[in-house]
Parts: structure tokens; C-alpha cells; sequence
């Protein structure tokens, strides 16, 4: 397997650390190696449904996050991804609280890469997982 440089993780870590999106989430990002990440995002009662739980979109997000960083890994600084595809399994609520999830890219070509994802609560159960595949624009452009 290949090793994550020091640089590669630095700009990654950079990219989590400044995402809009993730500052507003509270997503975290804790772990990163080559083709993988955790992260981490505190369920305040704001990101629940009517029932108290997580909304799912929590998880989504989660999920698309985790397999994005976790392709970030592998691609050029310059490169730009896009999320195409995203599947969610929904396998049990998530009360509010800390969930962590681990992406895994299972795929990488030139353009196209596929990643899993695991989200689990505070307790270490397993609340959703995911697939998520994305498009890679090398330095930025969409290929002809």
C-alpha cells in the first residue's frame, strides 16, 4: 500500500480544516491515511427529526465527507472531485450525540473513483453505511 506523504496530508487536513461546509457541520476530521479518513461530527438536537433523531442527511453527509477526503489522498493538489453518485443504508437511528465515520476508497481509475463509508454512534454501533463515487476533474477540468 502506499504511504501518505507529509505534504499531501498537510493540504488535506487544510481542505477539511477551511471547508464551509464542515465548520457550519461541526465535522472534524481525526484520521488520514492513503485512500482513507475518519471523521467525526457532534448531533446537536438542530440536525434531528421529529422523532429526536439524527435527520439523514446527517449520515449522507457523513458519508459523501469521509470517502471525499479519503479520495483527496490520492489525487493531485490541482485536481478537483465531485460527488456522482451517493447510496446511503440507513441501519439504525442515531440519537444526537458524537457519530465518527471511516471512508475507504475501494477504487480509483483516472476519472472515475468509488469509496465505502461506516457511520457509528458514541457506543461504536453501526447506524449507516454508504457507497460513494465520484468524478475527478484533473486540474480542474472535465475530461472530452
Amino acid at each position: 500500500m502506499k504511504r501518505l506523504s507529509a505534504s499531501q496530508a498537510a493540504w488535506v487536513r487544510q481542505l477539511a480544516a477551511r471547508m464551509p461546509f464542515y465548520r457550519y457541520m461541526g465535522i472534524r476530521l481525526t484520521r488520514l491515511s492513503w485512500g482513507r479518513s475518519e471523521i467525526r461530527m457532534r448531533v446537536s438536537k438542530e440536525l434531528t427529526q421529529n422523532a429526536g433523531f439524527a435527520h439523514g442527511g446527517v449520515s449522507a453527509s457523513l458519508i459523501d465527507s469521509a470517502v471525499g477526503l479519503a479520495l483527496c489522498t490520492m489525487i493531485d493538489k490541482e485536481d478537483l472531485i465531485t460527488t456522482i453518485d451517493l447510496q446511503v443504508n440507513f441501519l439504525a437511528p442515531a440519537r444526537p450525540g458524537v457519530l465518527r465515520t471511516r471512508g475507504e476508497i475501494v477504487h480509483k481509475g483516472k476519472r472515475i473513483a468509488v469509496g465505502d463509508a461506516k457511520v457509528t454512534d458514541q457506543n461504536g454501533r453501526l447506524v449507516s453505511k454508504g457507497t460513494a463515487t465520484y468524478m475527478i476533474l484533473e486540474n480542474g477540468r472535465r475530461a472530452s
